[in-house]
């Protein structure tokens, strides 16, 4: 079997169909072994290359999670092509308003994707259709060939700093963004996988985020999938994913905290034990450790634990273990955030002094010390430099001289301790100003997440019909309250703030909160701030 020349990752891919070539991909109904896969790859370049695509040709993917995809996108990467990928979870609006910064050479998708050209026909003018139905392509291109077509594919020689694809942001945090990964930082996040966390071919992991498979499988990973939509993990059904994962033995699972949460919920109502894991990592929004604890106890007790912090322009960037987290259970208080762990090798945080300014050189920044609260800014090579809108450098990146490259501005506060452990204290742009005084929600929140009937808090910025600021706690009970229940309850949410030493005196009950459409797990805290400008307590 020829292997591709280049540098990304699917040289790995071939190298593990050529070690192991009975080795299995995709565990299921229908398992395939890395030798078909491959082959599968195959047969997509070629049909790919034939109807034009080439190297640096940039192709929106939206096809469901499965070996098609995976194979898909292997074999745009076979033709150092550029998938893009794009988050169906944010909707149809943000789909298109997203897409307008990026000029597509192909549309790769299965039917029902391709109605977004009819809504707006302009924005694909000039891009190629190419539809995915159940047997073939529109043009009539065969979806699987087991020929060995390598031979004819030809060889690219990519660089480490070539462009190898473009994930936008899932808008959760603001709007979409369009990151661009190089090779060099697709290989980074593939190391790290295998230095830090110890993945290695025996593996067998339940995908509930498929960009995380991609990885997992240049690193020789059995993958299986479980009945869930993975842009809206709230719709999973704990009893499917606990059946994929007893069935299938599967030994890792990477997941959001909302996965965790529902699984730890369910565990309330019936018992189970997930004794094959190994392995469990969990992004996208922090995690408390008291539902890491719950967690533990459906596991085996070899099973570790690990919350990692970063976003989609840089991940994984620091990792806390479980044993860490249940130590750390008591340490809720006002003037800690929440511990997100120690900085990964290779990664380097900075803290610098809290400021909406642009900054165009890292010689312009404000650094603080240990212990002092202020924006976090990392770099590193799982930290992407790029943007495919200029537009976006001019307030997420910062340029570094001396080292030719830039810092990244997370857009969250936090300070690094004594002990070198990173503690987050919430997004920069949800910090609530009381006068003089900056207010950071995460702490605040969690002291008041503590209380048995509070299912969770969100501290936001109201104003008073004139015009003062004043800082609001958004409550969601467990169960909702009545306004009389709720007048009686405020009061010992008062005497919380008093014994805390918060300055926080007005508190509002919500039935729900507004959360993100991605993780369920970020409250959307402009939405409720807009409820409240003209706020009388």
């Amino acid at each position: 079997m020829n292997k591709p020349n280049g540098n990304n990752i699917i040289t790995r891919i071939y190298q593990v169909a050529s070690e192991r070539p009975d080795k299995i991909a995709f565990i299921g109904r229908k398992s395939i072994t890395y030798h078909d896969f491959v082959k599968r790859i195959d047969a997509y370049a070629v049909n790919f290359q034939n109807i034009g695509v080439k190297q640096h040709s940039k192709v929106l993917v939206l096809i469901k999670p499965g070996a098609d995809l995976f194979a898909i996108v292997y074999a745009l990467l076979r033709l150092a092509a550029v998938p893009v990928f794009i988050d169906t979870g944010m909707g149809i609006s943000n789909m298109l308003q997203s897409l307008r910064s990026i000029k597509l050479d192909y549309f790769i998708g299965i039917p029902i994707s391709h109605l977004i050209r009819l809504i707006n026909p302009q924005l694909f003018k000039g891009c190629q259709s190419i539809v995915l139905s159940k047997g073939k392509f529109h043009l009539g291109i065969p979806r699987r060939k087991n020929t060995d077509l390598n031979s004819s594919l030809p060889i690219i020689k990519s660089k480490p700093t070539d462009l190898a694809s473009i994930v936008f942001t899932s808008g959760s945090t603001g709007p979409p963004k369009a990151v661009c990964y190089t090779n060099k930082m697709l290989e980074a996040q593939v190391n790290i996988l295998i230095s830090h966390f110890k993945y290695n071919s025996r593996d067998i992991d339940c995908c509930t985020f498929a960009l995380v498979g991609l990885l997992e499988m240049s690193i020789g990973l059995t993958l299986s999938f479980t009945k869930m939509d993975m842009t809206r993990p709230g719709s999973l059904k704990s009893q499917n994913l606990i059946k994929t994962i007893n069935e299938n033995k599967c030994t890792h699972l990477f997941c959001s905290p909302l996965i965790i949460k529902k699984l730890v919920d369910f565990a309330e109502i019936k018992q189970f034990e997930l004794p094959s894991l190994k392995r469990v990592i969990t992004a996208g929004a922090f995690v408390e450790p008291v539902l890491i604890e719950k967690f533990c106890k459906r596991l085996s007790n070899d099973c570790s634990v690990h919350a990692v912090y970063g976003a989609t322009e840089a991940l994984p960037l620091t990792e806390i273990d479980d044993q860490k987290m249940i130590e750390l259970i008591d340490e809720v208080n006002a003037l800690k955030g929440v511990c997100v762990g120690k900085v990964l090798q290779g990664v380097e945080v900075q803290i610098i002094a809290i400021s909406d300014e642009k900054f165009n050189s890292w010689h312009n920044v404000d650094l603080k010390g240990i212990n002092e609260i202020g924006e976090i800014v990392v770099r590193g090579e799982v930290v992407s430099q790029q943007y495919l809108s200029a537009d976006e450098y001019l307030t997420s990146k910062v340029w570094d001289e001396e080292k030719k490259l830039y810092w990244h501005r997370m857009g969250d506060v936090g300070l690094v301790d004594e002990n070198g452990y990173l503690w987050m204290f919430g997004r920069k742009s949800h910090i609530v100003y009381d006068q003089n005084a900056m207010l950071f929600p995460i702490p605040i929140e969690r002291v008041f997440n503590r209380h048995p009937v509070v299912n969770r808090t969100a501290l936001i910025q109201a104003r008073s019909k004139e015009g003062n600021n004043m800082p609001l706690l958004c409550v969601e009970c467990r169960k909702e309250l009545s306004a009389k229940q709720f007048e009686f309850f405020k009061e010992e949410l008062k005497k919380i703030a008093k014994h805390s030493k918060l300055k926080v005196r007005c508190f509002e009950q919500v039935k729900y909160m507004p959360m993100d459409a991605r993780h369920q797990a970020k409250i959307q805290r402009e939405k409720l701030a807009r409820k409240y400008q003209s706020y009388q307590p």
